[in-house]
């Protein structure tokens, strides 16, 4: 009797220590499916922001060159008077 409630208590152990690690391994899962989840929201905001970067600043080029060349073309129209 005595050893039977010691290997039910052994089995119990083990299939809690089973248990245990199943939900160990799950919580471990999750986490880093979150993990890769932040990452990818993280690069997607990155991406978007540099593409706003990126529009922004060719959008400043654009404009200082039209700028320059009417300056330019202002300057060569006002030297022919």
């Amino acid at each position: 009797m005595f050893l039977e409630h010691i290997t039910v208590s052994i089995i119990h152990l083990n299939s809690a220590s089973r248990i245990s690690e199943m939900r160990c391994h799950m919580a471990c899962c999750s986490l880093k499916m979150t993990k890769a989840h932040n990452n990818g929201r993280m690069a997607f905001e990155f991406g978007r922001h540099l593409n706003d970067f990126v529009f922004r600043l060719v959008l400043f080029c654009s404009v200082n060159l039209i700028n320059i060349i009417i300056d330019f073309i202002d300057h060569l129209y006002s030297g022919f008077k």
